[in-house]
């Protein structure tokens, strides 16, 4: 089984690179691509995001909305220690090049740090990595325009040799503050794909979805205009436009919809009323429950009441 694993690392130095979060960092956590066998209990660590890729010393970057301390109870350790979450790991997933394996690679959603990292399954090192955060964190791909960036990545997986789909946060996008649940600024959540162009290393937005929550967040699915805030049925638009429809805050829960349809290739659209009374309609639920009710059946109808569920963050 594919995991994330971690390490606490401690500061060497005293430079101001170990200053983070308004106090003095002397341990962070280390990022691993590891394998468990489940079987045996056994753990095997691939890759080192310290070790082979970037470090809080070596490539000083603070990001005040994603990073924080937590305690860590060590063996070694009389006291819990307070250690830096600074890259935050949030998902691996794997890539197998059929036609070249060689060109098989994991790759690595760096949450904090607004960064994708992939590295070569044959345990030859990096491959490539594309970040917001660069010249600070490496970065061989570049975005084709800066409101390509993504930020606080969730879920990057590489569904074709040159297409990327992840889950991007938003929380560390440039000018977004965040007052309270309902009083973010220039902050949105999107599902988004990305075509790579492997000659000029260049990523372009090709298909991404943002949900309007101001007409969304305080209703039901009862409530909602059927013809509003759809996927695949009345505007197909907001799924193929490079802009984001409107920058308010999206909800996780509903983009993360967006991204498994589109993983699974969305259904044929239907327009007219013959096609509305012809879908199964969903029932009446919210937040995690609807979010289980349309993974499971595909539906694209369902509307999730994001007040019932408050701001998810992994």
């Amino acid at each position: 089984m594919l995991t994330v694993y971690q390490t606490v690392s401690t500061r060497v130095g005293s430079d101001d690179a170990s200053y983070y979060l308004q106090e003095t960092m002397e341990y962070y956590l280390n990022d691993h691509i590891a394998l468990y066998d489940v079987a045996s209990g056994e753990l095997t660590t691939i890759y080192s995001v310290e070790d082979t890729f970037a470090n809080p010393l070596d490539n000083y970057l603070e990001q005040p909305n994603s990073m924080t301390y937590g305690g860590c109870d060590c063996p070694t350790a009389s006291d819990s220690l307070q250690v830096l979450d600074w890259s935050h790991m949030s998902a691996i997933s794997e890539y197998d090049n059929d036609t070249d394996t060689s060109q098989s690679v994991y790759v690595a959603s760096l949450r904090n740090i607004n960064t994708v990292v992939a590295f070569y399954k044959d345990g030859s090192g990096l491959a490539w990595s594309i970040s917001a955060s660069a010249p600070t964190i490496e970065s061989t791909l570049s975005f084709a325009a800066t409101d390509m960036e993504f930020y606080d990545v969730h879920d990057a997986q590489l569904i074709k040799y040159d297409e990327l789909l992840l889950m991007d946060d938003g929380n560390n996008r440039k000018d977004c503050t965040q007052v309270g649940f309902d009083d973010e600024v220039d902050c949105f959540t999107r599902a988004i794909k990305y075509k790579i162009d492997w000659e000029t290393n260049i990523a372009t937005v090709a298909w991404q979805f943002e949900f309007d929550v101001d007409s969304s967040a305080t209703n039901t699915i009862e409530t909602l205009d059927l013809a509003s805030n759809r996927l695949g049925v009345a505007d197909l638009t907001r799924l193929t436009d490079n802009v984001p429809a409107k920058r308010t805050y999206g909800s996780l829960l509903n983009a993360t919809l967006a991204l498994k349809l589109e993983k699974g290739g969305m259904p044929p659209p239907m327009t007219g009323v013959a096609a509305e009374s012809a879908r199964p309609q969903p029932p009446v639920v919210d937040g995690w429950g609807a979010l289980s009710y349309a993974l499971a059946t595909r539906s694209y109808l369902v509307h999730l009441d994001i007040s019932k569920i408050g701001r998810a963050h992994v």
